[in-house]
């Protein structure tokens, strides 16, 4: 691929990439925004508040992005846009979203490294993705859950009813789609069969957006558009054109960048272990990940902020009243919580400390790749919240701000029968 080539694919790439970006920034606009009645839970305690900045973080943000994406002074904007995101999202850690990783990641190799080096980390990173996909759904949560799910609602159309198959058919079935995500890595991997993976590339993700999209499980439509933004990332970087790119293919020029990039394809290796998160580690569909349940005090419920009232539930125990708060995310947020224990832990002292309301925790850690089998650890009330968290080093307590500001509307008592 010549020079002059090279450099076009990367202004496309570049603009897809940041058309996507602010697509979804405004999709979830409500999570970027410091207002409202959902806690943030910064990434490090003692992180500060924006403030009267915020504003003008978030338009520089914008501003950067939509600079970025019409080629003026592309690198530096991207770069405002890349800083200012990262500053945002180490405010709240539900900011973190994969399809903002994915932002941050390629968006760092555009910045600072020439274009077809560029590109060819952009097609490490989309090869990593699949792969890693893939091998966080061969477990058996994911036959059993997700897997299971996934295959009803994309079989429906057809009149299929695998709930009748026998269970050794149905996780055979449940299996085929990490199996085909495994394929696809393989395939893009290597030169002469990345026309094959390409064509397995769009079919995933054309099967997503049928199973996820409004006759499916209807999720929200970031997770449409992230979909469809990748389908056109493959296109560019593995279509026809792009499977010479040249030396560069064999270095990058700039070594601290060339670690962090390509540390970021090794880490998600430890997310079994606990040593890397979920969402970065591209397990975004699997089952495995860490479940925090919320119930409130039943006694307690007309305390709670009117929209989380919305979602308030039954619980077994009697006493308590669940809170969906994944539910509470998406309408007050527009997305799903990050799905990390401390994340919910953080919302949850949130809860009990600025609402005076007594709160009890359910920590269920990562299910066992073989039985599905979960740790699990049971905290009630502000003392067991604020002194029982050992999950990780990182933060797992709500900011000040989300503390002391009340958001508490008059409501009816709540009917307990």
């Amino acid at each position: 691929m010549s020079e002059a080539s090279t450099d076009s694919t990367a202004t496309r790439y570049r603009f897809v990439l940041c058309a996507a970006t602010l697509t979804m920034l405004v999709g979830s606009w409500p999570l970027w925004a410091d207002d409202g009645p959902f806690p943030r839970v910064p990434f490090f305690l003692g992180w500060p508040k924006a403030g009267i900045l915020a504003p003008l973080l978030r338009a520089g943000m914008i501003a950067g992005l939509l600079l970025a994406a019409i080629g003026v002074v592309p690198r530096r904007s991207l770069a405002v846009a890349l800083v200012l995101m990262t500053s945002l999202i180490l405010g709240d850690q539900h900011r973190f979203q994969p399809w903002a990783y994915q932002f941050l990641l390629i968006g760092l190799a555009l910045a600072v490294a020439p274009a077809a080096e560029a590109l060819v980390f952009a097609r490490w990173c989309l090869i990593a993705l699949y792969a890693h996909s893939a091998l966080s759904k061969i477990d058996f949560s994911f036959c059993d859950e997700l897997g299971q799910t996934f295959l009803q609602t994309s079989l429906r159309p057809f009149g299929l009813r695998p709930e009748l198959w026998s269970p050794t058919a149905r996780i055979v079935a449940a299996l085929t789609m990490p199996g085909a995500e495994l394929l696809v890595a393989a395939c893009l991997a290597c030169r002469k069969t990345r026309r094959a993976g390409l064509v397995g590339a769009i079919a995933v993700h054309l099967g997503l957006l049928t199973v996820l999209g409004p006759l499916g499980l209807n999720h929200s439509a970031n997770v449409l558009i992230w979909n469809g933004s990748m389908i056109a990332q493959d296109l560019l970087i593995f279509g026809p054109g792009c499977f010479l790119i040249g030396p560069a293919e064999r270095r990058f020029s700039f070594l601290p960048i060339r670690v962090v990039l390509y540390a970021s394809m090794l880490l998600p290796f430890g997310e079994r272990f606990g040593l890397f998160d979920t969402w970065p580690s591209h397990a975004v569909y699997a089952s495995h990940a860490e479940r925090t349940e919320v119930a409130v005090a039943a006694d307690d419920a007309n305390r709670l902020p009117d929209s989380l009232g919305r979602h308030l539930g039954r619980d077994e125990m009697g006493d308590f009243r669940a809170l969906d708060l994944a539910g509470w995310s998406l309408a007050e947020r527009g997305t799903p919580l990050y799905p990390q224990n401390r994340a919910w832990h953080g919302v949850a002292v949130a809860l009990a400390e600025r609402d005076e309301i007594l709160v009890r925790v359910i920590h269920r850690g990562r299910a066992s790749a073989l039985s599905g089998r979960r740790d699990s650890i049971i905290l009630t009330g502000r003392e067991m919240l604020r002194d029982g968290w050992k999950g990780s080093w990182l933060n797992a307590m709500p900011s000040p701000a989300s503390v002391s500001e009340p958001h508490r509307m008059p409501r009816p008592e709540l009917p307990r029968d």
